[in-house]
Parts: C-alpha cells; structure tokens; sequence
C-alpha cells in the first residue's frame, strides 16, 4: 500500500531505478536461498523452538525487513509502483483492492501451510527445504540477471 501510493515519488528521489531494486533483492533472496539449502534456516526454527525466547527478541525478530521482500518483492512493489503511475486515481480503488486480496489470499496460504506442517517429518520438511532453496537460488539469479539486463551491464 505505502509502495502504491508513495514508492514512485520516494525511489525517484532517491534515484533509484526499479532495474536497482530488481537487483537488491535478488540478493538478498539469493542468501536467503543459500541458508535453505545449507540448512541453517532450519536449524535456526529448531533452536528458537526449543529456547525461551525473550520478549524484546520476539518482537525484534518479528520486525525484521526481510519478511516484505519474501512476500512482496520487488517485482510486485514495482508492479504496484507502475500501475498506480498508469492509472489514473479513479484506479486506486482497484489496486488498493487488488492489494487487500493478495495480502488475504497470502495469509490463508501461510496459515494452511502452518497448520499443514504438523503433519510432515521432518525428513521430509528439511529435504523439500533444500530443494526449494535450489530453486529459490535460481530464481534470485534470473532476478538479478534481469535487472543487469535492463540496466545494460549483461545483454541476455
């Protein structure tokens, strides 16, 4: 939402390209990808589960930046930020609904998914955890790899 309305204005001030924004998170999902598939993510979960957490921890933990780019990355903020340019403001009412879907139909895939999880070995969880991290791998590098294109740097 705050993308929709203001992320136009605040990467142009800023100068920064989509192309750019494309490539940062790209690596940033590529180190992501990386501790899927060395298994560190994982071991992370197990160890949270079976400490006591702090308060302070939780909520610091909660807060961190890298939940956006996993469910809103940049290719959806830049989406959002080319068609609220496009259209005109008789739109917004459809891209701000357009945005509410997805933020609903992400939480009902995410609780499935929690709820669902209690029923997989956890053979299982860690082997699809790192195969997943493969593919997430690749696709952090085609997002890369598309930014470079579009900035010029590599001609695909």
């Amino acid at each position: 939402m705050f993308f929709g309305l203001f992320g136009s204005f605040i990467l142009t001030h800023l100068k920064i390209s989509a192309d750019t924004f494309n490539i940062a998170g790209g690596a940033i999902l590529f180190i992501i990808a990386l501790e899927m598939v060395n298994g560190r993510r994982q071991a992370r979960k197990s160890k949270a589960a079976a400490e006591s957490v702090p308060k302070e921890e939780l909520i610091r933990l909660s807060s961190s930046p890298l939940a956006v780019p996993l469910l809103a990355g940049p290719a959806a903020i830049t989406s959002v930020m080319v068609f609220s340019d496009f259209y005109n403001t008789d739109s917004l009412f459809l891209n701000v609904g357009s945005i509410f879907f997805a933020m609903l139909l992400s939480a009902l895939i995410l609780y499935t998914a929690a709820w669902g999880s209690k029923f997989i070995n956890l053979t299982i969880s860690t082997v699809m955890s790192r195969v997943v991290g493969i593919l997430l791998a690749a696709i952090a590098i085609q997002t890369i790899l598309n930014g470079l294109n579009n900035l010029g740097i590599v001609n695909l």
